[in-house]
């Protein structure tokens, strides 16, 4: 037996908007910097913790991918214990070259 449900799903009066692509979701998610991630690595190194950094990159810009493939080694470079790379294709416009860019430089991380 077959019930029909689209009559119980609630009607909008106004179309979904989707989101543009890059759109930032919150403020403070940045690693380099006094004010960045960079006061964590410090303060676990302080007091004999190991240092961990989330690195995502969903809802980025396409003109934001120079200034990641640029920054990427300089995140890299800071010698976090474990670094953990999140990739979420999700608000890109063009995931395929965002996974090259980080491949590129993760490759030379894992080496």
């Amino acid at each position: 037996m077959h019930h029909d449900v689209s009559s119980h799903i609630p009607k909008t009066r106004t179309p979904l908007v989707q989101r543009g692509w890059g759109q930032q979701e919150g403020s403070g998610k940045v690693l380099l910097g006094k004010t960045g991630g960079e006061r964590y690595l410090k303060a676990a190194r302080e007091h004999g913790k190991k240092t961990l950094w989330l690195i995502e990159n969903h809802n980025m810009a396409m003109a934001d991918a120079r200034i990641m493939d640029q920054r990427l080694p300089e995140v890299i470079a800071k010698g976090v214990d474990q670094l953990i790379y999140y990739y979420y294709p999700r608000n890109l416009e063009d995931p395929d070259k965002i996974m090259n860019i980080i491949a590129r430089h993760v490759k030379h991380y894992a080496s």
